[in-house]
Parts: C-alpha cells; sequence; structure tokens
C-alpha cells in the first residue's frame, strides 16, 4: 500500500481562498466512481475488449421481474446487493433500463488487470456500460451503491458542463477520459444523466 503524507502552511482565510486546496479536497470528498487507472484499463484496445464482452454474454442478462437491466445472470446478486444501499435505486435502475435499451449496449463487470486468465468479471464496485464493437472500454461507469455515472466526457470548464447538466461536476481524478460525474437522486438527476450518457454514447 502507498501512503502520501503532505503538509500545507498558511492562515485560515489564505486556505479558504486557496484553489488548489479547493481542488484536493473536492478530490478527496467526491463520490465520483473515479475509474482507476492501476485496476483496468477503460480505454482496452478492440481485441481485449470483445474479449469481456465474449465472457460477459456467457451469461446473459434475465429477461425476468426484478432483474436488474443489461446486467448478467452473473452479476445480477452483486449488483442487487448494491443497490440495497443507493438511495434511490428504483430512479438507477431506470438509468439502467434505458441505457441498455439503446443499440448494441450491455452492462459489463469489471475486467480486473491482475486476475487470473478466464477469471470471471468483478460486479462488486461498479459497472461498465458498454457499445458493442466501440473501441472504447465504456462509455460510461457506475456505481450501484452511491448512484453515480461517470460518462465518458471532458468539459473545456463548469459552464459547459452545466448548460448540458446544471447538477454534474468535472472531476480530476481517475482515467483522463472520465472528467465528469453525476449523482441520480431525483428524476432532474436522471434526465441530467440521461443526456451525458446519450452524448457519450454517440461519441463511441
Amino acid at each position: 500500500m502507498k501512503v502520501t503524507v503532505f503538509e500545507i502552511e498558511g492562515t485560515a482565510d489564505e486556505l479558504k481562498e486557496s484553489p488548489a486546496l479547493a481542488a484536493v479536497v473536492e478530490r478527496l470528498s467526491s463520490r465520483a466512481v473515479h475509474v482507476p487507472d492501476s485496476d483496468f484499463d477503460p480505454d482496452a484496445d478492440d481485441a481485449a475488449a470483445e474479449v469481456a464482452d465474449a465472457e460477459a454474454s456467457a451469461a446473459p442478462a434475465p429477461n425476468e421481474p426484478g432483474a436488474v437491466s443489461g446486467v448478467s445472470a452473473d452479476g445480477q446478486a452483486d449488483v442487487r446487493e448494491q443497490l440495497t444501499k443507493n438511495p434511490a435505486p428504483d430512479l438507477f435502475e431506470k438509468f439502467l433500463a434505458v441505457t441498455t435499451s439503446w443499440p448494441e449496449v450491455k452492462v459489463h463487470g469489471i475486467k480486473i488487470r491482475r486476475s487470473a486468465a478466464g477469471a470471471p468479471l468483478d460486479y462488486t464496485r461498479y459497472l461498465r456500460v458498454r457499445k458493442a464493437g466501440s473501441q472504447f472500454g465504456g462509455f460510461v461507469y457506475v456505481n450501484p451503491t452511491t448512484g453515480t455515472i461517470e460518462p465518458r466526457l471532458n468539459f473545456p470548464d463548469d459552464d459547459a458542463l452545466h448548460a448540458v447538466a446544471p447538477a454534474a461536476r468535472r472531476t480530476f481524478t481517475g482515467h483522463r477520459a472520465y472528467r465528469v460525474a453525476i449523482e441520480i437522486v431525483d428524476q432532474s438527476t436522471l434526465a441530467q444523466a440521461l443526456d451525458l450518457a446519450r452524448q457519450a454514447y454517440d461519441l463511441t
């Protein structure tokens, strides 16, 4: 485990006004999915992405009442367990139901880099929503526990982002291509999350 320790000097007023400190606090307190570079590569090449798709499709999503839309049979129990902690699980499930109704979209777990060949996808932390045939690992990553979605988008500033999704925020950690996050907590944020996801889908 790597531990980094740092010390900041300054008066209370100086610290309050520091953009750098504000950015650090935002990083530490953010509830975003934070797609990590260390565990897997969201920009997997076509071959690796198609292998992950084939593995996920080995246990297709069940088409029955109570099943989480788009999630393979192998991941249903793990995702359902995470949803018990979600503050708005019905809205999160609606997000998945809409996005998986788009052409060629499936929900996948994560292929951990250090996992053995043939190991099952991991569904215990967050999910990859991917368009089959895309050269990218996913057009959006989602966290079933917090209801956070992180689409493959990058906006130049807050004004540009908020013109599309007022409740969303830019993020500054994790993979460089995923720099937007929004929590689905009500109908308004659900609509904004779907708008962002559709934009990311169209770009991938």
